[in-house]
């Protein structure tokens, strides 16, 4: 008795996955046939390239869905900050604003001079 009820669950599940993809394509063609034709002289889509573009932008842009994005990276990058220390914290902040042209070059380093050859 419980495979029967276990089956029914499947089903159902399986079932609302269809009809969620069925929406989910459903909306994106009739947004894409509703304004890329007009906006930008685009062409018509169908169900399935409709169904195939929300696919691919999951891909791109992510598929969790969760809010904020960002991620583990973020933990990562807090828990090197962390391990830091604060002289190690401000050089690398330097360094990184002066890759990115957010501030003045950070003061040399010393470098040892090498002879020169003759």
């Amino acid at each position: 008795m419980n495979y029967k009820r276990k089956g029914k669950k499947v089903v159902l599940v399986l079932l609302i996955v269809v009809a969620v993809a069925a929406v989910i394509g459903w909306v994106v063609m009739s947004l894409w046939n509703w304004l890329v034709p007009e906006l930008f002289n685009g062409p018509q889509i169908t169900f399935w390239q409709a169904l195939g573009l929300f696919l691919l932008s999951k891909l791109f842009f992510g598929i969790s869905g969760r809010k904020g994005g960002g991620g583990h990276w973020k933990h990562k990058w807090k828990r090197k900050m962390a391990s830091m220390s604060p002289d190690e914290r401000e050089k690398f902040k330097e360094r990184f604003m002066c890759k990115w042209d957010k501030s003045p070059e950070p003061a040399p380093e010393k470098v040892p001079e090498q002879p020169q050859k003759q």
